[in-house]
């Protein structure tokens, strides 16, 4: 039996009818400031987009899946499923400082092998690809010339992505919301690029540090606490953007018309101290992201605090605490998973979700 969701073409075409420009001079979207790489385009992303903070992503990744369980959360095996109706499904992965073009590097990747039927699209804007995608992965931004991949440099929040309304299955957005002008936005032009039924998927790390023991930050961990209060102040101040992101995202997937929104909060150990083997490995990777992620806040320190002995004086005491971890020191962080549907339902001979 025939849909009429999927019987109406996505107006604008498919991600294949993208108009694609090319870089051969990717210099030209970098500047350097107190010794790092960072994005011309992009003034509300404060860290790095060099090797380094390439790495530190690499490792972040790795530590959530393992966090997770898998690339994805909710039923995307279903949503992405093979049906007669419409055989060819739709992914698109939206980041903001390479981080669409890192997950397609390795989740969105892997995604594709596991779904060969669907094609996946990111999003981003940094012109940098990752190595030879699969046929099904098309990256839009700005890069090299490529023959097995299209590519698009724009801006996301202020263009929203280009001709694609009622084209995707599934969104996946990650690490981006933070530092969007505006959140409900973001969503809104999420929702219009989803088809009926259609998934979005969201994962926003908390900017708040909590101790296993209950005991108060600043007193468990001193150095630490002032560094990280140092940050987001300046992400409150100097940018203007608020801390409350995984927070306020399911009130603004429900007024955007978002259905069976489901949201889990993911406490992770920083450091060995969990007392259990998969705790211990997921701790160890996050206390190395937390220790490269401190050096890639070192020239949002500098902006506001100009005395760099100061700075290289705090960056220094963090990192000596992650790299001893004195014992009683049991940091976490939290990382939010929110996944919802777009509407009511999808198709009628669908499996139930």
């Amino acid at each position: 039996m025939t849909n009429p969701i999927y019987e109406q073409p996505a107006e604008g075409g498919s991600a294949e009818s993208l108009s694609t420009i090319g870089s051969g001079e990717e210099g030209a979207w970098y500047m350097e400031r107190h010794g790092r790489q960072f994005h011309v385009m992009d003034a509300l992303w404060p860290y790095p987009h060099d090797e380094d903070e390439l790495d530190r992503q690499h490792l972040q990744h790795a530590m959530l899946k393992m966090v997770v369980g898998r690339n994805f959360v909710g039923p995307v095996p279903v949503i992405l499923a093979n049906t007669p109706q419409r055989p060819v499904k739709r992914v698109l992965d939206v980041g903001r400082q390479a981080q669409s073009l890192h997950r397609l590097r390795n989740g969105s990747l892997e995604m594709a092998q596991m779904f060969p039927h669907v094609h996946f699209v990111g999003v981003d804007l940094v012109p940098a690809a990752p190595e030879e995608p699969p046929d099904n992965v098309c990256l839009l931004v700005a890069t090299e010339e490529r023959t097995d991949a299209q590519f698009e440099l724009y801006d996301i929040e202020k263009d929203g992505v280009r001709n694609l309304t009622a084209s995707m299955d599934v969104v996946h957005c990650r690490f981006a919301a933070t530092f969007m002008r505006s959140r409900s936005a973001l969503v809104a032009e999420i929702a219009r690029v989803l088809r009926p039924g259609g998934m979005v998927i969201l994962g926003e790390m908390e900017y708040s540090i909590t101790t296993a023991s209950g005991r108060n930050l600043a007193a468990e961990a001193p150095d630490f606490f002032q560094w990280f209060e140092t940050i987001r102040a300046s992400i409150r101040t100097r940018l203007g953007l608020s801390m409350d992101t995984p927070q306020r995202l399911p009130q603004i997937l429900h007024e955007k018309g978002f259905r069976r929104i489901t949201v889990k909060e993911h406490n992770i150990p920083i450091g060995a101290w969990t007392g259990n083997p998969q705790g211990n490995q997921i701790g160890e990777l996050n206390r190395q992201v937390w220790l490269e992620f401190v050096n890639s806040t070192r020239p949002m320190l500098l902006d506001v605090r100009p005395n760099e002995q100061q700075v290289d004086r705090l960056v220094a005491g963090v990192r000596t605490l992650l790299e001893e971890l004195p014992q009683g020191v049991r940091l976490l962080s939290r990382y939010h998973t929110i996944w919802a549907l777009k509407g009511q339902s999808r198709l009628s001979g669908e499996q139930e979700l």
